[in-house]
């Protein structure tokens, strides 16, 4: 079974999905918590504000009624009962549509659906009360009768024939009726008018509750989403921090897997670059770059073997040099950059003033006897000159100096080879 994170693609692909698995929790916990909120926020609009309106709009309604009521009691005008019984269907409709809205409301609005219809009975009957006012009196006319009944009853007392008392009798039997008559109407109108507004109380009190309890709704709901919205914010905020942090992790833990290798590598091949093979990449991962690096450890290992052989072939190409250089006449000279011999044959000798050896590490410009190759040096080192030119420099009428240029690997002048004929003193100049 292959291992997991073998390769740097699934690496990669691990590094994308994990931030990606990392925040959709942290999604579906926003849209959850919106969809709460939201879903608070349609019940707020839909049904407890509109609960709300429809308990404002049965107070209006029926303080229409109320005054339709007032209008037609002082005018006598039908048309305002009319328009009292079309007011309380409206209360009835809008009763109907409350208890879909709230169904925990369905005994108040059946108390106020019956106690419409009651009244919208009340006002029917009202309208026959309205017909009998000419036979309503006030409480002073009802004094006067009673008054003018005790006067004739008084009146008997005093009558001299049977005639006039008879007659005295009937008009006290006719006032008695009228009296009753009075009673017995003030009572019913009394007690209508009671009952209408005991019927016109209840009709507000339940009026009053449902605007209470659409109020109470609004506010809890409100409390709702407040609630809903502060713990939104709390857990997602703790959730982004989390997040974050996790990302945080996987961002450098993650891409070190892959960075650290290639920084190892490159820092591997600058310093093969710069001439150090003995160097080996530690990176054991079974991935690309733990192969990439295996493979580079075997061909560094073999370019020091081919650098080892080339130093060896070098070095005894140098031992023959010396020894070819101190067998022969001609002097023989390396100079390095800075114009300090790094090789010096014993011919030279005779040149320099001094042994070769004390001669290693001396600078040009300290040799009296050299000051004339410094231009040559000096121009050859420089790059002016890339061939070998071979003068009769002044002072050395009787020996011919070569110059030469001697290059490192990459083609750059490393230092200046310097082959005299007659390596003796220069030869003072003629003076006229």
């Amino acid at each position: 079974m292959a291992k997991p994170f073998r390769s740097i693609r699934s690496r990669v692909a691990s590094a994308m999905f994990i931030p990606i698995l990392l925040i959709l929790p942290v999604v579906l916990l926003a849209l959850y918590y919106v969809g709460q909120m939201n879903n608070l926020a349609t019940l707020l609009a839909e049904t407890d504000a509109e609960l709300l309106r429809v308990g404002n709009a049965i107070f209006h309604h029926f303080f229409e009624v109320r005054n339709a009521e007032r209008n037609f009691l002082l005018s006598g005008d039908s048309l305002f009962l009319t328009t009292a019984r079309i007011t309380l269907k409206q209360i009835t409709v809008l009763s109907e549509r409350g208890r879909r809205l709230d169904p925990e409301l369905k005994n108040q609005f059946d108390s106020l659906t019956a106690a419409v219809n009651e009244y919208r009975q009340m006002l029917d009957s009202l309208e026959k009360f309205r017909m009998l006012r000419p036979l309503w009196t006030t409480d002073y006319q009802l004094n006067q009768l009673q008054l003018v009944r005790q006067q004739v009853i008084s009146q008997v007392q005093f009558a001299t024939d049977q005639q006039t008392t008879d007659s005295l009798l009937t008009q006290i039997n006719r006032l008695e009726q009228e009296i009753d008559l009075y009673q017995l109407l003030g009572g019913l109108r009394t007690s209508f008018h009671q009952r209408l507004s005991e019927n016109a109380r209840t009709i507000i009190v339940i009026a009053e509750k449902i605007t209470t309890r659409a109020n109470h709704r609004i506010a809890e709901h409100k409390g709702k989403i407040n609630r809903l919205y502060v713990w939104s914010q709390r857990n997602i905020i703790t959730a982004v921090l989390v997040f974050i942090g996790l990302l945080v992790f996987v961002v450098f833990r993650m891409p070190n897997s892959i960075v650290l290798p290639i920084k190892r590598i490159a820092n591997a091949l600058n310093r093969v670059e710069n001439g150090d093979f003995n160097v080996r990449i530690a990176i054991n991962t079974p991935d690309e770059l733990g192969n990439l690096a295996r493979q580079l450890n075997r061909v560094f290992i073999r370019l020091r073997e081919i650098d080892d052989r080339k130093t060896g072939q070098i070095f005894e190409l140098e031992r023959r040099f010396r020894l070819l250089a101190s067998s022969i006449n001609e002097g023989v000279l390396v100079i390095d950059r800075t114009l300090k011999i790094i090789y010096a044959n014993p011919a030279v000798e005779p040149l320099l003033g001094i042994k070769a050896t004390d001669a290693t590490n001396k600078s040009v410009k300290d040799l009296a006897n050299l000051q004339a190759f410094l231009p040559y040096i000096t121009q050859l080192l420089s790059g002016a000159v890339s061939h070998q030119e071979c003068e009769i420099v002044p002072g050395f009428s009787s020996s011919a100096v070569c110059f030469e240029a001697l290059r490192s690997r990459e083609g750059t002048i490393i230092a200046a080879l310097i082959v005299i004929t007659n390596p003796m003193p220069p030869e003072p100049l003629a003076t006229f």
